[in-house]
């Protein structure tokens, strides 16, 4: 992706990208040798995170752990109730498949996918969607609005099986810098693997950044 994209992903400014560069602490995947334009690919974020948590000085036990402002955003999905944990997260997987059919079927562009997880007092709901700018309406799938907000994030990298620790180290860097933490909370799926691969049974291949919504 360019400079720009990237810079947006990451929530920070191509300025800051090009310092990182200068610097040697980031530079871009690859650069085009005619007209200088850099790219960047989803797998070098949890670089990015890393850098720019530890230049902020962010507690050394997680430093990957990093504040943003994250932008409104619109999701389109479906919703499961799940019981209490642990969790039997079996209907999550076809759900999204479910969507992504949908909206291709509507012809609709989407970006990445995001679970949306929050309180619903008689277990935990879990939506499953997709950003997108579309302000259609499809039969089945819900829209949801999420507000801009300020967030603790983490990047997720490897097994889906280990996501729960992530979550665990997240919750505990924020109660120790003293944030409240409010909902719901997110996993953007920016990166997920060869579906045609043996070993993405267990989504190894999987990038997830983990949003927590907080109180300063």
């Amino acid at each position: 992706m360019r400079i720009g994209e990237f810079a947006q992903l990451g929530q920070v400014s191509v300025r800051m990208l090009r310092h990182y560069e200068s610097m040697d602490l980031l530079a871009p995947d690859s650069v085009d040798p005619f007209t200088g334009h850099r790219s960047y690919t989803v797998a070098q974020l949890p670089r990015l995170n890393r850098i720019m948590a530890l230049i902020e000085g962010t507690d050394m036990n997680h430093p990957d752990c990093i504040i943003k402002e994250l932008p409104a955003e619109r999701v389109l999905g479906q919703t499961v109730v799940l019981g209490e944990p642990p969790f039997d997260t079996s209907e999550i997987g076809p759900l999204f498949g479910s969507v992504a059919d949908r909206l291709a079927e509507a012809g609709i562009r989407h970006a990445a996918g995001v679970g949306i997880y929050s309180d619903a007092g008689h277990g935990t709901e879990v939506t499953c969607g997709y950003r997108t700018e579309s302000a259609q309406e499809i039969e089945s799938l819900q829209v949801t609005e999420l507000k801009s907000c300020t967030a603790a994030t983490l990047i997720h990298e490897g097994s889906m099986s280990r996501i729960g620790a992530s979550w665990q180290h997240l919750s505990e860097w924020c109660i120790s810098q003293g944030y409240s933490l409010t909902g719901p909370c997110r996993e953007v799926y920016l990166e997920t693997g060869d579906d045609n691969t043996a070993d993405n049974s267990d989504q190894a291949g999987w990038i997830v950044e983990l949003q927590q919504p907080i109180i300063v």
